[in-house]
């Protein structure tokens, strides 16, 4: 049948479920809830595009997550592919764009996963080749996108304020204004300015240096684990809903990408043993002729 494939899917299918069982959490919680109110500039490449009237509208918002859900489905069963990855990944970010355009602020958890869906949608026309490995950049770059995500989030706070940004004031205002009064970890972080200096430091620290993750897979799982460590203390103080984050970060930082790459994409692999005609051939080739 010419309109589908039942290639096996591009790297380790876990993987890619759990990316689009976190994208379709997302995506089903996104709501126009300050659709109406007046809007400034555009914030996304869609509010360019399309007419200001259609930014606030439900049923748009609708058939994008319609659409999406449709596309993922056919991508997880591995049909038209590439084409099925890549309108899930444009459905997304469709979603993502309507819901910044009706914001009164910016929220960034709509980013790396539609930078993840992207890099899948790349690696899916390589599905049919790679027999359901993934390719040798797949986990690279997935791992890239997300600590460049990072990495260029602690630099815009020096950018903006400098080292002073973790001078620990800023913290106790904000966890004495929007904080949970009765969580320990904010009135730890309120006793003492010193302690609200170490875990600003903490969180700039990892932040800058989230590329390090690159280095080795023990260097990508510590880092890891240090980028849980810091949503999970801002959900339990601020209650800001990281879960979606802290799930990207433990499954692309967690995985053990080097297991799943194709053996045959590897650079100096050895090659896999010669075909018996081959070998009757190289036989035939070398063996001694009995006639002088």
């Amino acid at each position: 049948m010419r309109g589908s494939s039942r290639a096996p899917l591009t790297g380790p299918r876990w993987i890619l479920g759990g990316l689009l069982l976190v994208c379709s959490w997302l995506v089903a919680d996104a709501a126009l809830t300050y659709a109406g109110r007046p809007r400034g500039s555009p914030v996304s490449a869609l509010g360019w595009v399309v007419p200001e009237t259609w930014l606030g509208s439900q049923a748009l918002l609708l058939a994008c997550k319609l659409v999406f859900l449709g596309a993922a489905a056919a991508w997880l069963a591995r049909r038209w592919l590439p084409t099925s990855a890549w309108v899930t990944a444009l459905a997304f970010i469709a979603v993502g764009s309507l819901y910044w355009e009706n914001l009164p602020w910016f929220r960034h958890k709509y980013v790396p996963p539609a930078m993840l869906l992207v890099a899948h949608a790349l690696a899916s026309h390589e599905a049919r080749a790679r027999d359901g490995r993934a390719p040798t950049w797949l986990g690279p770059l997935c791992v890239a996108a997300i600590a460049l995500f990072y990495a260029l989030s602690g630099l815009s706070k020096l950018i903006a304020v400098g080292p002073s940004w973790a001078d620990g004031l800023s913290l106790q205002l904000w966890l004495a204004w929007l904080g949970d009064q009765d969580a320990f970890l904010t009135r730890l972080l309120l006793s003492d300015r010193l302690y609200a200096r170490a875990a600003q430091t903490f969180v700039l620290v990892v932040e800058l240096a989230a590329l390090v993750a690159l280095a080795s897979p023990t260097a990508r799982r510590l880092v890891g684990c240090a980028l849980v460590i810091a949503h999970a203390a801002i959900d339990a103080t601020l209650h800001i809903d990281f879960r979606s984050q802290i799930a990207l970060v433990v499954l692309y930082f967690g995985a053990p990408w080097e297991r799943f790459v194709d053996p045959r994409s590897r650079r100096g692999a050895s090659p896999g043993p010669a075909p018996r005609c081959a070998l009757r051939r190289r036989a035939t080739r070398t063996a001694p002729s009995r006639r002088r």
